[in-house]
This record gives C-alpha cells, structure tokens and sequence, in this order.
C-alpha cells in the first residue's frame, strides 16, 4: 500500500476519533493547546485565528520552545534571525537588533510569528495556502510561483509547488488546523465541521488513487 494511502486511512481514523467525544481527550494529547493566552493574545491582536496559529506551532516545532532549524530558524513558530529582526523593526518593538536568544522567548516568538502571519495574509489577498506556502518557502518564491503560472495557489493542485517541503508543509498545517478546529472551538458542531477541509481530502483521496 502506498505511504499516501496509509496517510490517508490514519486522516480518517482521525476524523473518527475527533467524533467521539471520550477520543477527544486522546487527540487533545497529541495536539495540545499549549502557551494558550500567548496564542489569544497576540492571534487576536494580529486578527489571526489561534487554531491557524496553534496549527503553525505543531507543524513548525511541536511546541518545543528550544526548536531550531537546520538553517537557523528559531522557536516555537521557527523565525529565521533577518527575518525576525526585520519584523522587529517594523513593530518598533525595541530600536536594537535581536539576538537569536531573544527568539527562543516565547511571547516575542508569538507575537513576530503571528504579525508575519498577518502580513502575508494581507499580501497574498487573504488566501489561506499561499500564506502558508509563503510562511514556508518565503513570499519571493511563492509571488514567482504564481506570477509565472506554476501553481495556481490551491490545495488541489498542491504538486505544482517545485518544493516537496512546502508542499508536505501545507498538508501538515491543513490537517493540524482541521483537527485543533474540531478540539477547541466550540462553536463548530455536528457534520457541518467536517465539511470545512473538503478540500484537503480530496487531494488526499486523489493521491491515494481512489
């Protein structure tokens, strides 16, 4: 059986477990809410939805304030040290040039990774995986992508993105968004729920070969 089939019958275990209500208390193990007034109050501050924010911080570091990259990204929501100092200077926050240690701050990680979440939301025009792929590969890269015709900025056609990072990226952070909707929002009841990623389980069905 293919990895992507086996993804794909672990989403859907998933999907099951999150309808029982006595499972809910196993998901949540695996997908906490974790620096929970940090993410409300800087997700709201910056009008970024915390379950968005929550599902960064899993995919990016598992909630392991220590986290850093490879290539030096930093922190729960892995800021790269430029692109954190130039968040920093735009925010005025404090007129002197970070150090990586500052980055590894909670709050402060938060609050630069919740604002460039907000800015690229408002530079991609409010669409939801080039944000993400943005976040990710960097805006330069993703403007080219779509500029040029390459990807056309959906989830469908996801194997478009030249970067299998990016790309394994936005499955990671749809299926954490997905899930930390379903825990914690209480607002969203019933079917209607499951209807929200639609989309990712159709690509999900389509490279399983269903």
């Amino acid at each position: 059986m293919k990895a992507k089939s086996y993804f794909l019958i672990g989403f859907f275990i998933l999907l099951f477990a999150l309808s029982i209500t006595k499972a809910n208390i196993v998901v949540s193990y695996f997908y906490p809410y974790h620096y929970s007034e940090l993410v409300d109050e800087w997700s709201h501050q910056h009008e970024i939805d915390p379950m968005l924010t929550l599902a960064v911080i899993r995919a990016e570091s598992k909630f392991n304030k220590e986290a850093r990259s490879p290539k030096g990204a930093l922190g729960l929501m892995q800021i790269m040290p430029d692109t954190g100092n130039w968040i920093d200077e735009q925010l005025a926050v404090n007129g002197v040039e970070l150090k990586q240690s500052d980055l590894l701050d909670p709050e402060l990680n938060i609050k630069l990774g919740t604002w460039y979440l907000a800015r690229l939301k408002q530079q991609f025009g409010n669409n939801f995986n080039v944000t993400l792929a943005a976040y990710n590969a960097g805006p330069g890269n993703v403007t080219r992508w779509i500029t040029e015709g390459i990807w056309d900025g959906t989830l469908t056609n996801l194997d478009d993105i030249p970067f299998g990072e990016t790309r394994n990226y936005l499955i990671r952070v749809n299926r954490n968004f997905y899930v930390y909707e379903n825990l914690y929002e209480e607002d969203l009841k019933g079917i209607d729920r499951y209807k929200k990623n639609v989309e990712l389980l159709k690509y999900l069905l389509a490279k399983a070969g269903f």
